[in-house]
Formats: C-alpha cells, sequence, structure tokens
C-alpha cells in the first residue's frame, strides 16, 4: 500500500470495514479513495487543468492542491513596450528579444497613448526607480494611461524589491500595481528583476509568454506579479503556515531543555521545551544537571496557587545535583568535571547555570540523588530553627508534616541540637515511621489534619507550649500552631498560602515575647546568596561529622515523568522525599517538545511612526512594541522646538509618533500615554494628515533618531484617495 501521510496509515485498517471505502475501485483506487498528489497531477492533465502548481500537506489527513485552468493562448502576439523620452539602447534590445520570441512589436512613448488591443510592457524603471521622481504631469498622465488600456495588459518591468532588494524604491510600484488592480480591475503586473541584463530581457520574454495566457473564467486569480532572482523566476502561490513554526526554524539551535508550563493549574501543560543557557559572567558556572528535589512549593507554583519568583523560568525547582561543565571568569571553588549540589532558581532544566557561591563540592559518600535531596530543605530548617528561633539543647519544638523533606531534615537538625521533639503527620504509617527510624515516642506524634494537636501539645507540655513551631499547615491549623508557642518562644513559617492569601495572625501571643519568622528559602538563594552558600557549608560539614544523613526515603521520577512526580506529590500521602532525575543529555528527554520561537526584540534607540494609530488596534501594536524593547533614553542634546513643546518629558526622547488628526486632542489620550510611559516608552503625538506633505515632514522631522518602521493604520472614507509611501526615512508624495 503506498503511504501518503504516515500518520494515516491505520486509516484503511479502520475504514476498511466500511463498503463505501472500496466504491473507487473500478476507478483505480483500489487500495484506499484519497489520491496522492502526484496522482492528481496526472489526473489534472488529463482534464485539462495545469498539473499541480502547489502542494501543502497539514501534516495529518489533508493537501491543499492548487491547479489553475490554463487555456490556449487566445491574444495575438502583438506586444506595445511603451518607454519614457527617447528609446535607449536598452529598450532597442527588449524589443529585439521579444521579436525573436515571436511577438509583433510596436514601440510607444509614454506621453502617447498606446495602439488599442495590444498588451503593454512598460519599462520607465529601467534608467531610475519612475515613481520616485515622478513630476505632477507624469502622474497625472499615468492617471490617464490607466483610462486608455482598456481590455489590454500591463507588465511593468521594475527593479528587486521583494528578493534581492538593492534599492527600496522600486518597491513603490508593486504598492500602486496592487492598488490600480482593486481600484481600476485592470490586469496591471509586475515583474521585478535583480539585475537589467540580458537574463533580465529573457525573462520579459518568458513571463509576457504567461501572462498572455491569463483568464479570470478560473475560480483562481491569474498570477500577476514575478520576480526573476538569482536566474530564477519567482511567482508568489497560495501556501498555508505557521508562523510560531517558522519563527522556530529561525530560532538558533538550543542544546538544552528546560520546564516550562503553558496554563497554570493545568498540569497536562507542563512540557521540555529548548533554551540556550546564557554566556557564563564572572563567578557563574554551568552544570550538567543529574537530578533535581521536588518539593511541595514547586506544586503550588504550577497548580497557580503562588507565584514563582523568576518569571521565565516559573519557579519551577530550586535544589539539583550535577557535574560542572564549564566555569567563567574568576571562579576559584570548583572546576569542570566536579560534583555539585546547589540552590539555584529553575532547577528543572538539562543545563543550568549557577554561582559559584550557591554550589558545594558533593562527599564522595553521596549519590546524585541523595544529594538532590539535601540542599533546599537542611539550608531551610537551619536557616529557620538554628539562625532565626535560635533552638537549644533542652527546648522544645514542634514539626509539622515531620514525615516529609523539610520535616525529616529538621529531626535531624533538633535531634543534633538535642531538643525535645514533638511532631504532627497524617496517617498512622507516617507516625510508624517516625518511631521506627527516629524514636519519636508515640505520645509525642499528633495528627497534623485536625486541630486536636493543639490540645494534645499543650496537654503534652503542662500548657507551656513550645520554644519553636516549624510551621507548614495553614488556615485555621495555623492560628491553632500560633497557640501552641511558648511564652519566648518563636513560629518559623514555611507555608505560603496565608501568606499569598494575606491571613491575618492574632496579636495578644505577641505580648509575651513570641515571634513570628518567615523563611522562604528560594527567596533568599535569589536575593542573598551567600546566605545560602553559608549554610551548605555549613549542611556539609555536620553531614561530614555524622549530624545529618540525606533525606530518606526517596520516591524516583524520571524527567520524562516529571507530570506524574507532580501528581504523586499532589495527593500529600509520600514518605520522604521525591527526586526527578535527569538524563545526561537534553535529547536524552523522550518527551515532544514544543519548538521554541527567538523572542521579538526592537531597536531601543530607533524611533517608529504610526499613521492614524491611536484606535485600538493601533494602541495595542504600540504597546506590543514597548514591551519588544522599543524604549526611551536620555536626550545627550537639545531637540527642535516642537519636540520640547509637544512632549512634557522634555528630558526623553520619544520614539513611538503618532501622526493623526486625532491628536489635535492629546487629553484624550493622557491615560494611552501614561501606559506607554509606564513600559519605559515614549508618545509623541503630531496632528495632521497622511495626505498633506508639511504634515509629513513635521512627523519625520520630530526625532532624531533614525525611523525604523512606519505602521499604516489610518482610514478615511471618502471619494478621494491620498497616498503617501515612505522610504526609509524619505518621503514621498
Amino acid at each position: 500500500m503506498q503511504e501518503l501521510f504516515p500518520p494515516t496509515k491505520w486509516i484503511n485498517y479502520v475504514m476498511g470495514t466500511l463498503p463505501g471505502w472500496w466504491l473507487g475501485e473500478s476507478e483505480g483506487r483500489v487500495e484506499e479513495p484519497y489520491l496522492a498528489p502526484e496522482k492528481w497531477n496526472k489526473y489534472l492533465l488529463e482534464a485539462g487543468f495545469g498539473g499541480v502548481d502547489a502542494v501543502f500537506h497539514d501534516r495529518q489527513f489533508n493537501a491543499n492542491v492548487i491547479s489553475v485552468n490554463r487555456p490556449p493562448e487566445t491574444r495575438p502576439k502583438a506586444i506595445t513596450p511603451l518607454y519614457l523620452g527617447s528609446p535607449t539602447e536598452q529598450t532597442q534590445t527588449i524589443t529585439t528579444v521579444l521579436q525573436a520570441a515571436g511577438y509583433d512589436v510596436e514601440l510607444c512613448e509614454f506621453s502617447s497613448t498606446p495602439p488599442a488591443g495590444r498588451d503593454i510592457v512598460a519599462v520607465l524603471d529601467i534608467e531610475r526607480p519612475f515613481l520616485h521622481d515622478v513630476t505632477e504631469e507624469q502622474f497625472s498622465r499615468f492617471k490617464a494611461l490607466m483610462e486608455e488600456v482598456g481590455e489590454s495588459g500591463v507588465l511593468w518591468v521594475t527593479g528587486a524589491a521583494q528578493i534581492n532588494c538593492r534599492d527600496p524604491r522600486y518597491g513603490m510600484m508593486l504598492g500602486l500595481a496592487r492598488v490600480v488592480r482593486t481600484e481600476y480591475e485592470l490586469d496591471f503586473a509586475t515583474l521585478e528583476l535583480d539585475c537589467f541584463d540580458s537574463a533580465g530581457w529573457d525573462a520579459i520574454a518568458a513571463v509576457l509568454g504567461e501572462f498572455q495566457t491569463r483568464s479570470h473564467d478560473s475560480e483562481f486569480k491569474p498570477a500577476l506579479e514575478w520576480a526573476l532572482a538569482d536566474g530564477v523566476v519567482h511567482v508568489g502561490r497560495f501556501h498555508w503556515m505557521s508562523v510560531n513554526e517558522e519563527l522556530a526554524l529561525s530560532a538558533p539551535v538550543a542544546t538544552a531543555r528546560k520546564l516550562g508550563i503553558s496554563k497554570r493549574g493545568i498540569l497536562d501543560t507542563l512540557h521540555w521545551q529548548h533554551f540556550e543557557p546564557p554566556k557564563l559572567e564572572k563567578g557563574w558556572i554551568k552544570v550538567r544537571n543529574e537530578a533535581v528535589g521536588l518539593n511541595f512549593k514547586d506544586l503550588l507554583i504550577s497548580m497557580g496557587l503562588v507565584e514563582g519568583r523568576v518569571a521565565e523560568t516559573d519557579g519551577l525547582g530550586c535544589e539539583f545535583s550535577g557535574v560542572v561543565v564549564e566555569v567563567g571568569p574568576e571562579v576559584t571553588t570548583v572546576s569542570p568535571g566536579d560534583r555539585v549540589m546547589a540552590m539555584a532558581l529553575g532547577c528543572f532544566s538539562s543545563t543550568l547555570i549557577a554561582h559559584e557561591s550557591v554550589c558545594v563540592k558533593i562527599p564522595d559518600t553521596l549519590s546524585f540523588v541523595d544529594a538532590a535531596t539535601m540542599p533546599l530543605v537542611y539550608c531551610t530548617t537551619i536557616r529557620g530553627l538554628v539562625d532565626q528561633a535560635r533552638l537549644e539543647r533542652g527546648q522544645s519544638v514542634l514539626i509539622h508534616s515531620a514525615a516529609g523533606g523539610v520535616g525529616i531534615a529538621a529531626l535531624h537538625i533538633a535531634k543534633s541540637i538535642g531538643a525535645e521533639i514533638f511532631c504532627t503527620v497524617s496517617n498512622e504509617e507516617k507516625a510508624g515511621f517516625l518511631m521506627r527510624e527516629f524514636g519519636i515516642p508515640r505520645d509525642h506524634i499528633f495528627n497534623s489534619r485536625n486541630l486536636a494537636f493543639r490540645r494534645d501539645v499543650l496537654a503534652a507540655t503542662h500548657g507551656r507550649g513550645v520554644d519553636v513551631v516549624l510551621n507548614s499547615l495553614s488556615g485555621e491549623l495555623l492560628h491553632a500552631s500560633w497557640d501552641c508557642v511558648a511564652a519566648f518562644g518563636c513560629l518559623v513559617e514555611t507555608g505560603k498560602r496565608d501568606l499569598v492569601g494575606k491571613g491575618s495572625l492574632a496579636l495578644a501571643p505577641f505580648e509575651h515575647n513570641r515571634s513570628y519568622i518567615g523563611v522562604d528559602f528560594a527567596e533568599i538563594a535569589y536575593a542573598r546568596p551567600w546566605v545560602s552558600g553559608r549554610l551548605l557549608r555549613i549542611m556539609v560539614d555536620m553531614l561530614q561529622q555524622g549530624q545529618l544523613k540525606p533525606i530518606a526515603p526517596v520516591t524516583l521520577f524520571e524527567g520524562a515523568r516529571v507530570k506524574d512526580a507532580m501528581r504523586f506529590m499532589q495527593k500529600g500521602d509520600h514518605i520522604g522525599k521525591v527526586v526527578v532525575t535527569m538524563p545526561g543529555r537534553a535529547e536524552d528527554l523522550d518527551v515532544e517538545t514544543p519548538p521554541s520561537k527567538p523572542a521579538l526584540t526592537l531597536d531601543g534607540e530607533a524611533s517608529y511612526i504610526f499613521v492614524g494609530g491611536l484606535g485600538g488596534l493601533g494602541q495595542a501594536i504600540a504597546v506590543w512594541l514597548a514591551e519588544s524593547g522599543a524604549k526611551e533614553s536620555e536626550l545627550t542634546g537639545p531637540t527642535d522646538d516642537m519636540t520640547l513643546k509637544d512632549n512634557p518629558a522634555n528630558n526623553l526622547l520619544p520614539i513611538v509618533i503618532f501622526l493623526s488628526r486625532s491628536a489635535g486632542t492629546p487629553e484624550k489620550y493622557d491615560r494611552f500615554v501614561r501606559e506607554l510611559d509606564a513600559l519605559s516608552c515614549s508618545a509623541l503625538m503630531v496632528s495632521g494628515s497622511v495626505s498633506t506633505i508639511g504634515d509629513v515632514e513635521s512627523a519625520v522631522k520630530a526625532t532624531k533618531r533614525p525611523i525604523r518602521g512606519v505602521f499604516q493604520a489610518s482610514m478615511v472614507l471618502s471619494v478621494s484617495t491620498y497616498m503617501c509611501i515612505f522610504s526609509g526615512t524619505e518621503f514621498v508624495r
């Protein structure tokens, strides 16, 4: 069976049970009713069409095939070359080429009326761009010519504008030709030549043969634009494409993958996406990731319940272990090949960039998986219990969710200090784990799912409470934990829900020197990396002295199953730590990765002009420009009077200029201007019309910066039509 589209190979097996699937057997479709494009080409030619002119596969079940009915030549091969002034040597050469191709050629000067019934080949652009320096008299003659053409067609030969453009002034004719075709309904075609030589003259004869076979009886419009580039004549054809895919193809090849989420709250939108790690700066290192510790905060970020610290990484993952592959300038503590564990934002990545201050070497006794369980949970508990709460031997501590990663780390810290430990867990399995592994008495273990632990803790401490509460509970359970704090004690908060939800806390307990301390170590690692480095070194020292151990037990997931890891943690039934292992190479992540595309980045030192643009669509585009890099900067010199007068922020150079009649009432757009200003982008309003040359001059001269873009966003409904065409920083009426 011929395989047209690989994804549809199974269709015959599914649809073959239906008798209608085989109705085309008598017509030669013996295996399936659909035809491959090459077979369509044969049948279309037999039916009198021109075969398959273009085909586009949608990569699923269909192919869009374009075929144009090409009738036999009915127009006489009588051509009138139209020239300006007197015939040049090039005009004579073109005449000779057309005569050799079998055409009856009759020259005509531009100011004269061409003979009726003959297609016209206009060669007015060969010496120089006709429209750029056109006089009022010549433009009037051009309009009269459009009235005289009648049923004849015009093939205007011009310079390259769309491919291999060397002089953008030739592009003006393309715009005019499209207007003429629309407004006059004439067969006004264009042929762009990338060089005016013998190859170009031969292209005129070849294109003219196709131009004369044009037909308006077909459903498809005839081709009326050609371009000769590098010896090949190109023509525009219908072709569907995905903008995102095309941008992705133009993006540089990425060497790494990172975890992203398309829509917070829907774990199914988690995906691995390509990215290119930045160049290493002073003090930074590049690490090949081996294992990542998954924490409850990662789940909260993915579920949209809290925000990540850094938007571009979604804040997913903040502890990892791996191998150093490259070091930046002035790095002294690690070398390529060293095994390290560290804290950094966006650790769910095949390749990580981290500062050496937040990295420590992994002792030889630890595996990558064991190392990935330790940095965040131990630094959090050392920061909370030792640095902040000042927990001492003989004091008491209540550790909530003690069978989780932070809870187990806190148990090791508290035991090394010699504190009396009370715990809460969610079920008997976890209580048994604490009794078996840590020797916690059963009467010191309480339920974390209801308020009963408050009664039990106060009863076990004879109403005094505990010196330190390590809290991760929320809502009423937070308030119950606050009630468990003894005088001169403190509550160390590691949870986020009440903080994000703007929860309240009773003030009465503060009267007896109680303290409430928040610890978010992801924030500390980002804002105060030197604190992270110090605590990591303390952790390693305690590990080597036997006071700490890697978090155990560990539940492992491969990187391709990160969604399953999130759902597993979402249940809240696990004990110990969840670790996601990363493959040695980014391409070994056996998952579908959406294509990446380069972000639009505009020149912040340029200006952009809007013709009109003060409506909803124009304002939206202007905001998009500002977000894409069209920023303001300090003036380095004086500006003209108009800039200083119309722009309140006289020390700022406006880079988005609106030429609009509506700009005469600037107070109407105050909110819009303030929005652009908040994006570090200035707006300058120039009141006027693009049909008035003086207004256009004012808009162009309003900035000292180069004009990198012009947006046509104006529309006037009237009988008269005005046109202004921009080319670089010059303007033409």
